[in-house]
């Protein structure tokens, strides 16, 4: 089972507006929702979600919605088959407003639902919607980061461990040598990892080769714990199931971020799953190098397939000096440039701290002619590329005022407007 298209109208804050323009996201097998708090990433998790818990649909429609933008959502399988979910007012006059919802639910063609639901008692929603369901044959899986984590040990949870094992911080491999050879005599086992008979988990450690020590699973490092967690999980799914999760970044650092998501796709792929996930995490915006993969920006009222990293990581508020860069990048031609427009900076904000705050660098002459703001071009170097946030300062070197600019100054002042970047030629 897959699904082919989502739209969606004034569902919470998506797409609210005047012509029922609907959203539309037509999802790859691995869904990537990247955006800051409040954007719409649960939103659409919560979408597909409903499909499987009902009770998730009275808090997607917008509260208020306007007299011209009915809100829905229809989600398309790959068989065909929809699933259909519309609100309006209250259809009975004597139900308040404010606490009831009018609703049709429908499966494909047959509507199994229609009239009021509560928008805030669980309870008489559950009475209300009792026996209604989807026929999804239980294939839509949710977790979220707060799930309880294992306590117990299981093959699964430590196999997947094991298989990045060489990236767990200070574990031994013990089929090698200190000099990275292979053993002569490698142990039957050589997982760093293995459970005992007892529940503990026997672990080989960089700093104590002769002997494992015992520890139990409530021991280990957080971010090992969730990798294995989601990992497992995701395993333990059925061939073709639909898998939804909710920040799966908690508790790692970005490398094993990185290989989660290498983890995620090898999983899809091994048992055909469809993967939905929302997140905050720019280790995760490098992922669109997969056909298998789509990258979406949450932008509070729309879901944008990912195209612009600059406004995706200013969403996000990561700034170049989070990786110790400089927050922006000043090209000029030469030093006595940055001597002028440092004193020049002093006198708007003198709290501003080169390194930090701004850098320069030097493009000296006909050296300009092999940068452009084009990422696409495998002939020139890519300013934008080295930091998004980038100025240019340039020479017009005209003789004479009405005199036109060289083909390269254009060029790189025609990049500057098609990116949104900051040019300044001065005047001769």
């Amino acid at each position: 089972m897959r699904i082919t298209e989502i739209l969606y109208n004034s569902i919470r804050r998506l797409n609210v507006n005047h012509n029922n323009k609907y959203g539309k996201i037509e999802p790859n097998k691995i869904n990537i929702f990247i955006g800051e708090n409040g954007s719409g990433k649960s939103t659409i998790i919560d979408i597909i979600r409903s499909l499987s818990d009902l009770s998730i649909i009275p808090s997607l429609p917008k509260e208020n919605p306007l007299s011209s933008s009915s809100p829905f959502y229809k989600v398309t399988f790959d068989d065909g088959e929809f699933k259909f979910v519309s609100s309006s007012g209250s259809m009975n006059e004597n139900n308040c407003l404010t606490k009831y919802l009018g609703c049709r639910i429908m499966d494909s063609d047959s509507t199994i639902f229609y009239g009021d639901i509560s928008k805030f008692n669980t309870d008489e929603n559950n009475k209300i919607l009792r026996g209604i369901k989807f026929k999804l044959h239980n294939q839509i899986h949710y977790k979220t980061y707060s799930s309880n984590f294992i306590t117990e040990p299981n093959e699964n949870y430590i196999d997947e461990l094991n298989k990045i094992g060489e990236k767990l911080n200070g574990t031994y491999n013990r089929t090698q040598n200190d000099d990275g050879t292979t053993k002569e005599h490698v142990p039957v086992n050589s997982s760093n990892l293995i459970i005992t008979n007892d529940n503990l988990i026997e672990t080989w450690l960089e700093e104590d080769k002769a002997m494992p020590n015992a520890l139990p699973l409530s021991w280990f490092p957080s971010g090992w714990r969730s990798y294995a967690e989601i990992t497992s999980y995701l395993m333990s799914c059925n061939n073709g199931d639909i898998c939804l999760l909710e920040e799966p970044e908690i508790n790692l650092h970005p490398r094993l971020q990185r290989l989660l998501l290498t983890r995620i796709e090898e999983i899809s792929i091994e048992k055909d799953l469809q993967v939905f996930f929302s997140t905050h995490s720019s280790a995760m915006i490098n992922a669109n190098f997969s056909d298998n993969i789509s990258i979406y920006h949450t932008q509070g009222r729309s879901v944008e397939t990912f195209g612009d990293e600059k406004k995706l990581l200013e969403d996000l508020g990561y700034k170049a000096s989070d990786i110790f860069q400089a927050n922006c990048v000043i090209w000029v031609e030469g030093p006595s440039d940055r001597i002028y427009i440092k004193h020049w900076l002093s006198g708007q904000n003198n709290n501003l701290i080169e390194g930090v705050d701004y850098s320069f660098l030097f493009y000296g002459g006909r050296a300009l002619s092999h940068f452009d703001l084009d990422d696409n071009s495998s002939d020139m170097i890519s300013i934008l590329k080295i930091n998004t946030n980038s100025i240019i300062v340039m020479d017009s070197d005209r003789e004479k005022r009405n005199d036109k600019l060289n083909e390269t100054k254009q060029r790189i002042i025609d990049g500057c407007n098609r990116e949104n970047t900051k040019v300044w030629i001065t005047d001769g």
